[in-house]
């Protein structure tokens, strides 16, 4: 197995040190953390930028290790708002007097996350279809030097999947549904280790609709799926006029990368899978978030 590694232009997410007077009378003694950006760079199955009033989480911490024991005071998954390039923070987090933070950030943000995403890791499933950014190893701040850069990763693997017909098929068809099947249902981000661990449940599906559902020898069917990491044989079903399922080839897959494969209905109406490519998964490089690509290939 041979390991590529790509990343993009980086973007610092930038710690930035400012006062506040204290309650005894107006002594500088706390610094709140600030996150600022030029500007979000990244490809997710709806759109290529992070969307105006969106807003990303943040856990930060005194210690690397047993992170739900060591949640700063108000640390505990703030709310940061991303607009026009500036981050505001829901409520101001700030870093221990004389002391040191750590700082982990997701995307996008779930308000509804308890203190097990810290204990157990963060909770991961199929079934919204939606792009999940962590960073990628976590930044320290300190009141001396409050400043801490942060990457970001794609969690998931993503499938982009090309139906076609053969030369010499002169049907045509049409699907208003693909849907994948033989998945890891759920799993979940170790936050502090940095990596994901997914149950063996080979039972979850995903069902998309593509945007075109013609099938001619004109047009052919696309859809994006994401799924989980690890060693699987999915199959595709096609759902319409006529009913078409195939087993795709066994893969480990890898987060962060991208495989496209493309099916073939070939003349007798029968659905054949191809060969397996891998491909950087696409992001478009301006200033922006650093995003990693740990594309691991075997």
């Amino acid at each position: 197995m041979k390991k590529a590694i790509l990343s993009l232009l980086a973007l610092p997410l930038l710690l930035a040190c400012s006062s506040e007077e204290n309650e005894a009378g107006g002594n500088t003694s706390r610094v709140p953390l600030q996150i600022e950006f030029d500007g979000i760079t990244r490809s997710v199955v709806e759109g290529s930028t992070l969307p105006n009033n969106s807003a990303y989480g943040v856990f930060v911490t005194k210690s690397t290790s047993y992170l739900y024991n060591n949640v700063l005071e108000d640390g505990f998954n703030r709310e940061v708002t991303y607009l026009d390039g500036n981050s505001k923070f829901d409520q101001l987090v700030y870093i221990p007097e004389n002391g040191t933070c750590y700082v982990y950030a997701y995307y996008p943000y779930n308000k509804n996350l308890t203190m097990s995403a810290l204990e157990q890791g963060f909770p991961l499933s199929l079934t919204s279809q939606t792009d999940l950014l962590f960073t990628s190893y976590y930044g320290s701040a300190t009141e001396s030097s409050p400043y801490a850069k942060l990457s970001m990763k794609h969690v998931f693997a993503r499938i982009h999947v090309t139906v076609k017909k053969a030369v010499g098929n002169t049907s045509d068809y049409n699907f208003y549904g693909l849907e994948m099947n033989n998945l890891f249902k759920e799993g979940y981000y170790d936050l502090a280790g940095f990596n994901t661990n997914v149950g063996k449940d080979k039972s979850g599906s995903i069902y998309l609709k593509p945007q075109n559902n013609e099938l001619t020898d004109n047009n052919a069917i696309e859809a994006d799926f994401l799924i989980l990491p690890g060693n699987q044989t999915p199959t595709l079903s096609l759902h319409g006029s006529t009913e078409k399922t195939a087993t795709l080839p066994q893969k480990n897959y890898y987060a962060n990368t991208q495989y496209d494969i493309t099916l073939t209905i070939n003349h007798l109406g029968e659905l054949e899978a191809g060969e397996w490519t891998i491909v950087p998964w696409d992001s478009n490089i301006q200033n922006g978030l650093d995003v990693w690509k740990d594309s691991n290939i075997n």
